[in-house]
């Protein structure tokens, strides 16, 4: 399952974006993930969400997998909500692969 890459007259600008600017990441997940060296949207993109909710994982206990959700939505600028089961079991297959 891929994402939609935005891109704008300048070219890849949505990638400067920074990821507390990103649909469903706040506070804390943006830390957690600027501790793992991911702190815009194009760094989201090119470690991809399975992998960045992994790093995050490992060194955050309480991060769950509704933020894998909104990693993967976050990419497609859609709510963590309407992710569907599919693509959960799909995220989680992915995960399962990388442990």
């Amino acid at each position: 399952m891929g994402y939609r890459r935005k891109h704008t007259a300048t070219g890849r600008a949505v990638d400067r974006v920074p990821i507390a600017k990103l649909q469903n990441l706040g506070v804390a997940s943006s830390r957690w993930l600027a501790e793992v060296g991911i702190r815009t949207r194009g760094d989201l993109a090119r470690v991809g969400p399975v992998l960045a909710y992994k790093l995050v994982r490992e060194r955050e206990p309480k991060a769950n997998r509704t933020l894998l959700w909104c990693l993967f939505a976050a990419l497609q600028d859609r709510c963590c909500l309407d992710v569907t089961a599919a693509e959960k079991r799909h995220l989680l297959t992915e995960l399962e692969r990388l442990q």
